[in-house]
């Protein structure tokens, strides 16, 4: 899981999607699908090729900006579970650390995404500053608009109460 450094922080969240667990998993499943859940201000794009479906040991390279600058970054597919769960593991890239786990509990016609992400800014103690002066935000913000995209392609439950 995490190799060469420990993480210091951590970051979950979870969104309800009005959509069976196999709908949902089939299109997280797919590494091409990352693009449509991430900003555009992060100008992300893939590099070289990218697999139509995940396997452990796959490697996916990307550039994503921060302001003027880009930063390539290669994960790893670590584990796949089907259909309830997959993590990656940043190989090279803008943290000391980043491993993320994605799981998927279905219940009917419903799903729950749990995204927890375990991870570490470069730079030592100059990177939890970095981390205290906008870098949490900037997370949050991503995961964010995450839950936003998949809400919008695959709908929320509706509250029923009275």
């Amino acid at each position: 899981m995490l190799r060469d450094r420990a993480p210091v922080y951590r970051l979950q969240t979870s969104t309800v999607l009005q959509r069976p667990l196999a709908e949902v998993w089939s299109f997280f499943a797919r590494p091409r699908n990352l693009a449509a859940m991430t900003p555009g201000d992060q100008r992300f794009a893939f590099v070289g090729e990218v697999p139509e479906t995940m396997r452990p040991g796959d490697t996916i390279d990307v550039n994503v900006g921060l302001g003027p600058v880009r930063m390539p970054w290669r994960t790893r597919i670590e584990t796949i579970e089907p259909p309830r769960r997959f993590t990656d593991a940043q190989i090279t890239g803008p943290f000391g650390v980043w491993f993320h786990e994605h799981e998927f509990v279905g219940d009917g016609d419903r799903t729950t995404v749990i995204d927890r992400v375990w991870y570490a800014p470069p730079f030592g103690p100059l990177g939890r500053l970095v981390h205290w002066l906008g870098l949490a935000r900037r997370l949050r913000a991503l995961f964010a608009h995450r839950e936003r995209a998949a809400v919008l392609r695959f709908g929320a439950p509706h509250d029923t109460a009275p």
